[in-house]
């Protein structure tokens, strides 16, 4: 495999590809409002589900996922059923994360990457 060059001659300029560079700016900053204001929500519900639970007397989610297989179970335990099915719905919440999360982040760097005098008013290294 030959390694790409940026300053060979017949080579066109690398143009980004993504699902996010056919939007505007507008659009993409639109967007990234209301991924946040998801993320902001989800947060909110793990927050309330994590409170849930260490309301037990046991502890949350993430000393649960450490615990192992003899920890996890006395956890179980202590939490009782109203722990269990807030620990359910933390799982569940978890796995719908990701999917608002990765594209705001996503976009940031985008947006990030096109505006970057906007977040520094001295030049960055990059620049140069």
């Amino acid at each position: 495999m030959r390694p790409a060059t940026a300053s060979a001659p017949d080579s066109e300029p690398v143009r980004p590809r993504g699902p996010f560079y056919r939007l505007s700016p507008s659009r993409q900053r639109r967007t990234m409002e209301l991924l946040a204001a998801g993320a902001a929500v989800q947060l909110a519900f793990f927050l309330r589900f994590e409170r849930r639970m260490t309301r037990t007397g046991g502890p949350g989610i993430i000393a649960f996922e450490l615990a192992g297989e003899d920890g996890s179970a006395a956890i179980l335990q202590r939490w009782g059923e109203s722990g269990r099915a807030a620990a359910r719905s933390s799982l569940r919440l978890d796995f719908v994360f990701p999917a608002t999360y990765a594209p705001l982040q996503a976009l940031g760097c985008l947006a990030a990457a096109r505006d970057e005098s906007s977040l520094t008013a001295e030049p960055s290294v990059t620049s140069f």
